[in-house]
């Protein structure tokens, strides 16, 4: 894909309310990563909003659970932890 198509592509995303739609969804799941009650909106948060775009986007990527009593989720990119993180 050429520069410009990806900047057409972007200004389409922008323009068409895509960036705004996926933003309010995102923004409206209560995912406070420190509150033991909102877990499991930080683990559908993860789930089902970040890791489908990764993927899409060629990423692979994990959700570490906090070895820490009480601690919340961690998200990595699949390969961050690794030298390389390749699509």
């Amino acid at each position: 894909m050429t520069r410009e198509a990806v900047i057409e592509s972007l200004e389409q995303y922008f323009d068409d309310g895509g960036f705004w739609n996926d933003l309010s969804r995102r923004v409206a799941i209560k995912s406070c990563s420190q509150d033991a009650p909102f877990r499991p909106e930080l683990y559908r948060y993860l789930t089902d909003e970040i890791t489908p775009t990764l993927r899409a986007l060629g990423f692979e990527s994990e959700i570490y659970e906090n070895p820490v009593d009480g601690g919340s989720r961690s998200w990595s990119p699949a390969g961050m932890k690794a030298t390389t993180c390749r699509p």
